[in-house]
């Protein structure tokens, strides 16, 4: 697959205007517009949620459960309500 990555600043008219290179085969394409990860914003309760979860980790790094045991026991609290 051939993907092409550009990054582009917003100005008063808010267009942009996609070059595809000669040698990107393609006929159609999909365009996806994201913001930069310099503009996501976190909440602070986020923030905070992370950090206390970050803190239980570093205190019991063992007690830490794999993706699968954890959806496992998310379908036993469903099937439990």
């Amino acid at each position: 697959m051939n993907a092409i990555r550009q990054y582009y600043k917003i100005d008063e008219t808010r267009e942009i205007k996609i070059s595809i290179p000669d040698d990107f085969l393609a006929d159609e394409v999909e365009v996806i517009v994201l913001p930069t990860k310099l503009q996501y914003e976190i909440s602070e309760e986020t923030k905070k949620m992370v950090m206390e979860r970050w803190d239980e980790y570093c205190r019991n790094p063992d007690g830490v459960q794999g993706f699968d045991e954890t959806i496992e026991n998310v379908r036993k609290r469903i099937n439990d309500l």
